[in-house]
């Protein structure tokens, strides 16, 4: 089995790759070269009306957001014991929860999860 610390960068890396950058790469662009959904056309009339600098800001706060709404998510498990997130390699499971110090924490710590693998965000923003 893997060592506790490649488990949790392995879910790291998924995590940050598949969620992180993803929404913060469509945020971005749809601030700035307007969103794609018809559904979003009073969003593109509004951001068609603020200053890049004002665009900047607001992506800050989304970073910020975005950051806040996974460590709640990671934290139901630290917080609640009946649900689990578990790692099962070779019918062997770990309990993440068990073998991380605070897993609410690893994604947004100094060196953690999003400044280790994001490709879009450094230092809580979006490059």
């Amino acid at each position: 089995m893997k060592s506790n610390k490649d488990i949790l960068n392995k879910l790291g890396e998924i995590l940050t790759e598949d969620i992180v950058d993803r929404y913060y790469k469509g945020v971005d662009r749809g601030l700035f070269e307007g969103f794609r959904s018809i559904n979003y056309q009073g969003l593109n009339d509004l951001f068609s009306k603020v200053s890049n600098e004002e665009k900047d800001i607001l992506k800050k706060f989304i970073v910020k957001s975005y950051h806040s709404i996974i460590c709640d998510f990671l934290n139901i498990f630290e917080e609640n014991e009946e649900f689990k997130l578990i790692y099962e390699e070779d019918g062997k499971q770990v309990n993440l929860v068990e073998i991380s110090e605070m897993l609410k924490a690893e994604p947004i710590i100094e060196n953690g999860w999003i400044a280790r693998f994001s490709e879009v965000v450094k230092n809580d923003e979006i490059i």
